[in-house]
Parts: structure tokens; sequence; C-alpha cells
């Protein structure tokens, strides 16, 4: 049996949480993604307050079914509900099952005589996100018919960093602009990925061009990967545009190609970060090292990326977490 994570929407989807660039696209691309790691009868993404009823975020129930358990939740029975009080604890699990979190007699409790028992999940997995001190993310995966196989938990929890990561940065491109002597913090529409490529000019010269791939969240693999490699193409032919640089929100570039081993290049105006990736070789202190030892050792090659952001608008615990999803995102 092909494994999910061997489908290509699996990979699609997980491209397209890695380029959306607000909170809404990110949350609909993480459901998708879970709808191919398992099957479930229902998604929902809350935002659990400590002075303030959840908010539902986004989910994948039908009207009718929403109005069955999301509106009668946020009605009052959440403030009996176990997830919401371990949601809103300082130390909690980033994954749950839910029923390994209820106390004693919880099938005796008012919540589950009054709204769980109606609910008819028979199991429910729960990804937890602290947002702040007093917010925190609940991702809640129900299932009606059955509960949760041992393979499937084991695809819950495998996915659990990619999950994790998508509930907590969409902010990697957002950019800072004064306007009449006012900072603005701007978040665009879409991501324009900005693409570096090493270019030879007719005089034999070499310099770098950034072409931007527009509107990167709206295409699959595909898509993204014809576009990527027409515009790469287009800039080593010398045939770009001046439309063909406007516009940029982040940027890529490979100074790994020449060998730098890590760069930390300058944000340019309008752009919310730039990364920059690394060669892949062995680490310096090994570089003179046989390989047959190497194999010996253990030791593997590594790569270095780097985030050169706008502290003005993005955090360095933000930047920090968006480069961590990367690494995770490659093991």
């Amino acid at each position: 049996m092909v494994s999910p994570f061997e489908q290509s929407n699996w990979h699609e989807a997980v491209a397209g949480m890695m380029s959306a660039n607000d909170g809404e696209s990110i949350a609909a691309r993480l459901m998708d993604a879970l709808g191919h790691a398992v099957e479930h009868d229902g998604a929902s993404l809350l935002a659990f307050h400590r002075d303030a009823p959840p908010a539902v975020l986004c989910h994948t129930l039908e009207p009718e079914v929403e109005r069955h358990y999301l509106d009668r939740y946020l009605a009052g029975p959440y403030l009996l509900d176990p997830l919401y009080e371990l949601a809103l604890r300082p130390a909690k699990p980033a994954m749950c099952r839910f029923r390994d979190t209820t106390p004693d007699r919880f099938h005796s409790s008012e919540y589950y005589r009054q709204y769980c028992e109606r609910t008819h999940l028979s199991d429910e997995m729960d990804f937890l996100v602290d947002v702040d001190g007093r917010t925190a993310l609940a991702l809640v995966v129900g299932r009606r018919a059955k509960r949760f196989s041992r393979s499937e938990l084991a695809r819950l929890a495998l996915i659990e960093p990619v999950v994790r990561a998508a509930m907590q940065h969409p902010v990697m491109g957002h950019s800072y602009r004064v306007v009449d002597g006012t900072g603005y913090r701007i978040i665009p529409e879409h991501v324009a990925l900005g693409l570096a490529v090493d270019v030879e000019r007719k005089d034999g010269s070499r310099g770098l061009v950034v072409p931007v791939l527009r509107q990167a969240d709206t295409m699959d693999f595909g898509a993204f990967y014809a576009t990527y490699e027409a515009l790469v193409e287009k800039a080593r032919a010398n045939k770009l545009m001046p439309d063909d640089f406007a516009g940029a929100t982040i940027t890529l570039t490979n100074p790994g190609g020449l060998g730098t081993t890590a760069s930390v290049p300058r944000l340019m105006a309008n752009q919310g970060s730039i990364i920059a990736v690394g060669s892949i070789a062995y680490p310096p202190e090994f570089s003179g090292t046989p390989k047959a030892r190497l194999t010996d050792l253990g030791i593997a090659k590594v790569m270095t990326v780097t985030s050169t952001y706008d502290h003005r608008m993005i955090q360095g615990a933000e930047s920090g977490d968006f480069l961590r999803t990367i690494h995770q995102l490659l093991l």
C-alpha cells in the first residue's frame, strides 16, 4: 500500500502552506494537507482565549454540521471542555488524543451528556500551539464511524511539526512602508517570490538578477516548477523585462552554488525577508577527512539557510520558527 506521503497531493498541499502568506490561506491549506494524511469527518481550527469565547478560524464542516457542532459549542459548553482547559495551561502536549485527556468519570459529566455524546464522535486528535500568554490555537480532527488506527496515529505524529509550524507563522512576507510620514504593516494579497539568478553578461562579466514569480501561493507544484524554470531560462537568456523585477515580497537566493557556506544578504525595500541557501558540504572541521572515515563516523553533509528579515514587522522568534519549519520539511 502506497503511503499518503508518497502521493503528489500531500506534497502539493505542504508546498501550498509554505507559500501562503496570511493566516486564512495557511489554515485552509493546512486543512487540505490533513485530508491527504488521514481520513477524517471534520477538522476545526479554534482560538482559545482566557478572557473571551473561542473563535473559529477555519473548519471543513458542512453548514448543517457546523450549526450542530460549532454553534452549540460556542454557546457555552466550551467552558466545560477538558481540551479548552488543557490548551490554556502553560505546559501542555503539542498533540494529544482527546480521550486520553479527559478526567475520571468523564462520561457521567454534564459536558459529555449535554454536548459530547450528541456529536457522535468516536475519536478525536488535537494539535495545540500557544500564541501568547492568553491565547492558544487548537486544531481538532474528528472521526465518527471508527477510531484512528495505529498507522493513522503514527502519520499524525509524523506531520505534527508541519501542522505546528503552519499554525504559528504567517508573517514572513509582511513588509514595512512609510506613507506620508506614517509607518504601515503591508500584508500582500499573494506571495511574490523573488528568485536571485546568477547570469553572464554580454561582455563576459557576471551579475545577479532577481525576477519575480508572482502569486506563488495560488500554484500547485507542477505550475510552480514550470514557472520557476521559465523565469530562470528567461533570465539566463537576458530576455527579462522591467515588469519581471517588480513586486517581490520575499526572495530566495542561492550563494551556495558558488561554494558559500553562509550568507546574510541585504533586505530590499518593500520585502519582508530574503532567504539565503548555503552550499551542501561536510562541516569545515571534516572537510579534509577521507570519505571512508566520514562514513565510519556517521558524518553527513550539511546546508546552512539564513533569513534576513524586517525586524519592524517580523520578530526573531518568528523568523527562527520559519527556518525550523524549512529544516523539518527537508528531513
